[in-house]
């Protein structure tokens, strides 16, 4: 990954942002795997998540991330869990990053 340098705090300014929600599936994986991007191949280790975004999109997620930042929903489709987060919140559904497998 590649470091941005600011020159001087007038050429950026903070802005607070958070991150919307977004419906997925996912799989624990007791095995190495790999997902095909448009960019690379992004790899994941035994106990990393498969995680399939509602565009098909697919990419990996280490199991800590996935802890902290998933949760698990009850809901059987995730486009039905995306109208419901965004009828609540009033929010937009996000892209996922990754390409389909």
């Amino acid at each position: 990954m590649s470091r941005t340098e600011v020159t001087s705090q007038e050429d950026y300014t903070w802005q607070p942002y958070r991150i919307k929600p977004l419906a997925v599936w996912a799989m624990r994986m007791n095995c190495e795997f790999e997902c095909r991007s448009l960019e690379t191949v992004l790899r994941g280790r035994s106990g990393d998540w498969l995680v399939r975004a509602d565009d098909g999109w697919t990419f990996p997620v280490p199991n800590e991330v996935f802890r902290r930042y998933y949760v698990r929903r009850e809901w059987r489709n995730p486009n039905e869990a995306i109208k419901k987060e965004e009828g609540r919140a009033g929010l937009e559904n996000t892209a996922a990053h990754g390409q389909k497998v």
